[in-house]
């Protein structure tokens, strides 16, 4: 496979907010079966959800869960929560968006863990700065899934931690999350990653689970 920039279009910008607009829709139906339900269960369910909404299924979008992307230069593997590919109906491949999910403020039997160094981390927002995720694109999203609902207290953990972390992260001042401007919600936050290709816009959906 070769380097994503140079055979993957970009994602087309104004679908973006109805990818956002979709995922509070179908959130809004899902809530945590157990305290420390994974990851992964949620990204299953919210991906069904998704499949089935009938603004998305009118739309040009195909949904999929843990699309596998390679990169030729190394052994590493990334393997997307969600991903939304946009058809062009011709040209392939499809341009597409790719979103994380992450579980924060989850109790364990040994306490309630923030797990927001796990949000930053490797399997993270990481996965979009190394390149992992979306090589190439300007655009990602992280899903904090906030167990105890406490939106605000996650908001401002992981702030925190990227203030902390911002050299690994790339980030662009305020090496913080910022109200993003693409898209106002208070549960949308943006930050700006200066990765070898050029700027990559990171956004950061948090909800109540």
């Amino acid at each position: 496979m070769t380097d994503t920039a140079s055979w993957i279009p970009l994602f087309p910008e104004e679908q973006i907010p109805k990818i956002f607009e979709a995922i509070f829709r179908c959130m809004s139906a899902i809530k945590k079966k157990t305290p420390n339900e994974l990851e992964t269960s949620l990204n299953k369910r919210l991906a069904k959800n998704l499949m089935r909404d009938p603004q998305m299924r009118n739309s040009p979008l195909d949904i999929s869960r843990e699309m596998i992307t390679d990169d030729e230069s190394s052994d590493a593997e990334g393997r997307l929560d969600i991903v939304f590919k946009y058809s062009t109906a011709e040209v392939k491949p499809w341009p597409y968006f790719a979103l994380e999910g992450k579980r924060l403020h989850v109790t364990f039997s040994s306490g309630k863990k923030n797990l927001v160094s796990e949000y930053l981390g490797h399997q993270g927002m990481m996965c979009f700065i190394t390149g992992r995720y979306a090589k190439g694109l300007k655009s990602g999203a992280m899903l904090g899934y906030v167990f105890d609902g406490d939106i605000l207290k996650a908001h401002n953990a992981i702030s925190r931690s990227m203030q902390k972390e911002h050299t690994k992260l790339l980030t662009k001042p305020p090496h913080q999350l910022s109200p993003s401007k693409f898209f106002s919600h208070p549960q949308v936050s943006e930050t700006f990653h200066t990765l070898s290709h050029g700027d990559f816009q990171l956004f950061h959906i948090l909800v109540a689970v």
